[in-house]
């Protein structure tokens, strides 16, 4: 067996120092080039992969053979892989660096990851570093109920990251996606569709970035962020999802989106959470708008909270600051606020007078 040469480039090395750091995973974009590596339904794992007419037939062996930052360019169809070495496991990518491009067409991609219900979808492990681009990831399953789409796990020492775009991940028995550890992962232009459980949990003190996407359909609800994990939401869409949309213990911000139609609460804020929001909407959700409890903080600009099904702000405990925001036409009333919570209410605040009356605007360029 011919032994393979690794070549590291200047600017893979860059990129891994960085994630090493924790840096936000936007900066994954620069792993360098490692080669093209195929995979088509009508290939042949007993071939070299390095071109269209000598692809692999699977993913996996298509990875074995791959150097770091190659790209694994895989055609149409659906592509059932599995690991010999990971239970319930399909594919496993482990220490490697590298992106997986499938195939689009008009934006809609055309290239299908399955789990068959039978084991977690995708496995990112160690100090992998993963680009998913133009896929469907779907039908995570298995025996164990603990089988999910996607799964980015770094262990101790290392940090996995990834970073989606054009991803749909749909129809996983149990979770859509599960980052454990420091992974820092971006998405953009995700759908996270239909999951059996929750469509994304953070599970670590990490990053995470979500840009121009949508949750829906979602039964355990959309994104639960625990441990201490930073995520910045933006131009998203969360709409119609079982459960509370988004829990949070860490650090969320959103701006420019909206939750709405959960059968739930729409955000839940606990534990020492923070939720920052701008710009966005609240609303139409089943029970409250928002629940901040056990020593939460809210800060609220140019936001709307109204509609929802029993009360707009739940406050049991923390604090809240509001600037120039509506909280109105809620089911119950627009704040229900409980010993100890603090609220300061800052220039043009519209609600039934339940939240309080304004202060004046620190801000000049506020009030």
């Amino acid at each position: 067996m011919k032994s393979k040469s690794l070549v590291v480039f200047p600017s893979l090395i860059l990129l891994l120092a960085m994630l090493a750091c924790n840096v936000p995973s936007s900066w994954i974009r620069s792993v360098a080039p490692g080669g093209t590596w195929y995979v088509d339904k009508t290939g042949d794992d007993s071939n070299d992969c390095l071109s269209a007419t000598s692809a692999c037939l699977t993913i996996t062996a298509a990875v074995s053979k791959a150097l770091t930052g190659g790209v694994i360019q895989i055609g149409s169809g659906i592509f059932e892989e599995v690991s010999t070495s990971v239970y319930e496991t399909g594919l496993y990518i482990n220490n490697q660096v590298l992106t997986l491009r499938g195939t689009a067409t008009g934006g809609a991609p055309e290239t299908i990851l399955s789990g068959a219900h039978a084991r977690t979808t995708v496995r990112v492990t160690g100090s992998a570093i993963v680009i998913f681009q133009d896929l469907i990831i779907q039908d995570g399953g298995g025996s164990s109920g603990v089988s999910h789409g996607l799964v980015i796990e770094g262990i101790t020492g290392t940090t996995a990251g990834a970073e989606l775009t054009n991803v749909i991940i749909r129809g996983n028995d149990h979770h859509g996606l599960l980052i454990y550890g420091r992974a820092p992962v971006t998405l953009d232009n995700v759908q996270v569709l239909n999951n059996g459980n929750v469509g994304l949990i953070s599970s670590g003190p990490t990053n995470i970035t979500i840009l121009n996407s949508t949750f829906s359909g979602n039964d355990g609800g959309a994104i639960v962020n625990n441990n201490g994990g930073k995520m910045v939401i933006s131009e998203t869409t969360i709409s119609d999802n079982g459960s509370s949309a988004i829990s949070n213990t860490g650090d969320v911000s959103i701006e420019r989106s909206t939750i709405s139609g959960t059968t739930g609460v729409g955000i839940i804020i606990y534990n020492n959470g923070a939720l920052t929001m701008v710009n966005s909407t609240v609303a139409a959700n089943s029970r409250s708008g928002i629940n901040l409890a056990n020593n939460g903080a809210l800060k609220m600009n140019f936001s709307t909270v109204a509609e929802n099904g029993e009360y707009g702000l739940k406050l049991t405990g923390g604090n809240i600051e509001m600037y120039n925001s509506i909280v109105e036409n809620n089911a119950l009333t627009d704040c229900f606020a409980a010993w100890p919570t603090v609220i300061a209410l800052w220039s043009d605040n519209f609600s039934d007078g339940t939240c309080g009356e304004p202060y004046p605007s620190p801000d000049p360029y506020l009030g």
